[in-house]
């Protein structure tokens, strides 16, 4: 028997109600649970009333509203959602949607992700050092500090505002130690030193708070009306360290984010990481669960088939990205030049493999004899090693992965990018001292969307006045270098105390990374900031993804969709299990389950992918 309750009244169904639902693998195919479009009468009260008296001209009902409804199949609960599609004078159709297709729902196509209200950032200067200690879910973000090659302005000799960096560190000496404060926190301070040769004195309150990828990705859940349930990727020991570089000095989240729909941001999060936002309908929560955590230790379910046919092969774009090939959409900027090498330099150029046993050994060679026309292999993979002004440099860190031999150009390109890096001299030195003797060489991200504050007088750039702004707020035009992509940058909270010249006493410096080193010093040298195999490797690269997450998922073969036909099991069936059919076993890409007023058909359809 077959039930269907809208808003806790029951629907008056056709005499001969027919429908199907077609389920999806949240793993495969994420399209939730929806049935096919079910037509009802609103000449019956009972419907007529529960749906508005939508066929009345005095109708007030907003049909872009979903209704909450339970389908009840032979004693067994369907909660959803029910979605008017249309309506006549006579007639009202809907559908039914449950599971994953709730919060896909959910998410409309233009609904932008800077209109969400996310909260703000509450910035307590006292806490702001020791937050460098802690990680998501102690803290939401943190206030690294951050390059940004349009913030330097020159006065009389002078560099102003926050000498390239955002979120500029200081360092305060104790008679003991140098004790690491944030520069700029709202005390007075001596610009002697900090920025560069002069007395003259600052005081701004600006920050710009670097956001937690996981904090944002459940800030965006509670704000669309769900809760966050189960997130894996804070239990990664990677990618839970995930943080946005975000370049704004609001405190609000919406505003550290990229100029994308919610849509596209979940998307993109679930291509990078091989995960999903799955709805649980049972405890109501939306789940982020691995692909690959799902295939480890997986349920087998035999299933009894009526024949055995499949469709014939078609031409498909691949369902894994163990399969895809899969590119960064990296700005064309300088320092992003290096990190993916064309193709054509790659062949015209000599490769050269090296011997050396660690990177030291490979920097120390080529120091020596490096040759500038040759690419050099280290530990035989990616990233390269070139030679750039007498140093050695490494490179080509983030080529497309290809997993799709099938192809050349990329099956998806991320907006989600490993963030831009540049490794800078950070002088250990008390506010109003102008000593140079000590130094730290550490790595920090690079923002180039900024404000530019210069005006065009002759073909020449010259400072804005402060009148002109206001007078014309437009005329702050902005560096867009970096708008279309969301940069990322991991911090675990390595404190980088390897100081350079004159031994002094001092608390580390918080270090972001992408790759396991540092970049390489002007004097040959680098700092490991955490230990990989290999030695050197990009953490964010998209090879490095493919081997500890892509790769770990179980592989279909995808030349091929089954289609079966068997008898519905006594028990639930979990249509992300591992089906047993024929000896064989199998992935499921879908079901069709056909409901009528009798109840839920004895046979279902599902379609399957071969395992490999």
């Amino acid at each position: 028997m077959t039930e269907l309750f809208v808003n806790n009244e029951q629907v008056t169904l056709p005499d001969k109600f027919s429908t199907e639902v077609i389920e999806g693998n949240p793993f495969i195919n994420p399209i939730g649970e929806t049935s096919l479009d079910i037509t009802c009468s609103l000449l019956e009260p009972a419907n007529a009333y529960i749906f508005g008296y939508l066929h009345r001209t005095n109708s007030k009902k907003d049909i872009s509203q979903s209704l909450d409804c339970k389908l009840l199949v032979d004693a067994t609960e369907y909660y959803g959602k029910c979605i008017i599609l249309e309506f006549s004078d006579e007639e009202v159709k809907f559908q039914l949607v449950f599971k994953n297709s709730i919060f896909t729902y959910a998410i409309s196509e233009d609904l932008e992700l800077r209109h969400l209200n996310l909260g703000t950032a509450v910035i307590n200067p006292g806490e702001i050092i020791s937050n460098f200690d802690k990680t998501y879910p102690e803290v939401d973000f943190q206030l690294l500090m951050v390059y940004n090659p349009d913030i330097t302005y020159s006065f009389a000799g002078f560099q102003l505002v926050d000498g390239d960096l955002l979120n500029r560190l200081t360092y305060v000496w104790n008679g003991t130690t140098h004790l690491l404060t944030y520069g700029l926190d709202g005390e007075n301070v001596n610009l002697n030193g900090m920025f560069a040769n002069g007395d003259l004195r600052i005081k701004k309150v600006l920050y710009s708070p670097q956001p937690y990828l996981s904090a944002i990705v459940k800030k965006i859940i509670n704000a669309l009306g769900f809760q966050l349930g189960v997130n894996e990727i804070t239990e990664h020991p990677v990618y839970k360290y995930a943080i946005i570089v975000n370049g704004a000095t609001s405190l609000h989240y919406s505003d550290m984010l990229p100029d994308w729909t919610v849509k596209k941001f979940i998307e993109q999060v679930q291509i990078w990481q091989n995960c999903r936002f799955i709805y649980n309908s049972i405890t109501g929560v939306v789940d982020i669960r691995y692909n690959h955590r799902n295939s480890q230790n997986p349920t087998y379910t035999e299933l009894e088939v009526l024949d055995d046919f499949s469709g014939a092969s078609e031409e498909e774009d691949p369902v894994m990205n163990r399969q895809r090939n899969i590119e960064y959409n990296l700005p064309d900027t300088d320092g992003y030049k290096y990190t993916r090498i064309d193709q054509k330099i790659l062949e015209e150029f000599p490769n050269v493999g090296m011997s050396a046993g660690t990177l030291q050994a490979a920097v120390t060679a080529l120091m020596a004899n490096g040759n500038p026309s040759w690419i050099y292999y280290f530990d035989n993979s990616d990233p390269l090693l070139i030679m750039q002004g007498g140093m050695p440099k490494i490179v080509h860190e983030y080529p497309m992965l290809q997993n799709n031999p099938d192809t050349d150009s990329a099956d998806e390109t991320l907006d989600i990018v490993p963030a831009e890096m540049k490794l800078i001299t950070f002088y250990v030195r008390d506010r109003s001292s102008n000593a140079t003797s000590s130094w730290v060489y550490t790595m920090v991200p690079v923002n180039r969307e900024s404000s530019i504050l210069l005006t065009d007088i002759d073909d020449t750039q010259h400072s804005m006045p402060v009148d002109d702004a206001i007078q014309d707020p437009s005329s702050i035009t902005g560096d867009k270098e970096t708008s279309e992509v969301m940069q990322i940058v991991l911090y675990s909270g390595y404190r980088n105390a390897e100081v350079k010249g004159a031994f002094v006493s001092m608390e580390g410096l918080p270090e972001p990374y992408t790759r396991s080193v540092s970049d390489i010093y002007p004097d040959g040298g680098f700092h490991t900031l955490v230990s990989t195999t290999p030695q050197v490797d990009n953490l964010l690269s998209l090879d490095h993804l493919n081997r500890h997450l892509y790769e770990q998922e179980l592989e279909i073969d995808p030349s091929k969709r089954y289609r079966f036909r068997f008898f519905r099991p006594m028990r639930d069936l979990d249509i992300t299990d591992i089906f047993v059919i024929n000896g064989e076993y199998y992935r499921a890409y879908q079901f069709h389950k056909t409901i009528t007023s009798d109840g839920m058909d004895e046979v279902i359809e599902g379609e399957f992918y071969k395992l490999k």
